[in-house]
């Protein structure tokens, strides 16, 4: 009875001893980025994220406490909504690393992330005078006219290793 019970206590040991991973994201507005001009029926319909994995955290720092840090890429989608590139982003607050932390790992790991994503296609949904009801409901089917269109999204993800548990969150920046 006592090695069981010393065998259930080490298997709850072992559990507490595993890090525990979580990523975020944000998207992030840039300064400077063009819009589309819209009629007052046009209306824009945003790509969505259909397959979105978040970044890991770098092996190699597992072992190390890290501050919190944030590392930021800007999507390039088609207008079929895939990804055609992936860069990071630093003149933007909050994406200029942390000092003492070498930020290129936790860069190309979400570097890594955004090429595998996948998106509906961001559209401008034309409107007639007389379906005004449906843009009001935000209804883009049938006998309305579709345009797609290439977009540009900015994503920051936050990383943080403290005491052996690592946190990784996200945001979107951008327009």
């Amino acid at each position: 009875m006592k090695l069981a019970w010393l065998a259930c206590m080490l298997i709850m040991l072992a559990g507490c001893a595993n890090s525990v991973e979580r990523v975020d994201h944000r998207m992030l507005l840039q300064p400077g980025t063009a819009q589309y001009e819209m009629a007052e029926l046009d209306l824009f319909v945003m790509p969505m994220e259909l397959e979105a994995p978040l970044p890991a955290f770098p092996e190699g720092i597992i072992d190390a406490d890290v501050p919190p840090l944030e590392a930021c890429a800007e999507l390039w989608l088609s207008s079929e909504g895939e990804v055609t590139r992936v860069s990071a982003i630093h003149d933007l607050p909050g994406c200029t690393g942390v000092d003492g932390v070498d930020a290129r790992p936790f860069e190309q790991s979400v570097i890594e992330a955004l090429r595998s994503w996948s998106f509906t296609p961001a559209r401008i949904c034309r409107f007639r005078e007389d379906q005004r009801d449906k843009r009001a409901k935000g209804d883009c089917r049938g006998d309305v006219e579709v345009v797609r269109l290439p977009v540009r999204l900015a994503n920051a993800f936050r990383f943080e290793r403290h005491h052996g548990r690592t946190d990784v969150g996200s945001r979107r920046v951008g327009n």
